[in-house]
């Protein structure tokens, strides 16, 4: 008897992403949707803590207009300062729902940096709202650095 084999919803989450997050959505520029999307997809492949395809739809159920946002620090409160970053970046409001994806280097998350990047941007957020982290490793990204990035529906 053979086995099920995992499904690959990669196609899924990039089919999701470009139809529910037009390129406008971000005022940091075209590639922020492509590294975003780039993002979610290793927190599916290879995931610390992972994102999945329903994650998505949630944030987009019924929104009309989501907001992306990127932010990178290093150095002390680097979660914090890239989380806030990340959320002026996608408009500076509160949402119904939030997907956070935190990234760092291999071998460099500290304890609890995760954690306290959502803590950031849930402060501005209604009680009630969905929130879902994703954390990744990126050998993209230097020692010493984080980067986060919200998308907001």
């Amino acid at each position: 008897m053979q086995q099920d084999q995992p499904q690959d919803n990669c196609s899924d989450f990039s089919t999701v992403v470009r139809a529910g997050l037009p390129v406008s959505s971000s005022s940091q520029g075209r590639d922020v949707r492509g590294r975003f999307l780039r993002d979610v997809v290793r927190t599916y492949k290879n995931p610390i803590v992972g994102i999945d395809i329903e994650d998505l739809e949630v944030v987009f159920r019924g929104v009309r207009s989501p907001a992306l946002g990127v932010g990178v620090a290093s150095g002390n409160y680097r979660p914090q300062r890239a989380a806030q970053q990340a959320f002026q970046a996608a408009g500076g409001r509160s949402a119904d729902h939030a997907l956070i994806v935190v990234a760092f280097a291999p071998g460099d998350m500290r304890n609890g940096e995760g954690k306290m990047a959502a803590r950031e941007i849930y402060q501005y957020m209604d009680p009630d709202c969905f929130v879902n982290i994703g954390l990744i490793e990126d050998e993209q990204i230097s020692r010493g650095t984080i980067r986060v990035s919200v998308l907001l529906g």
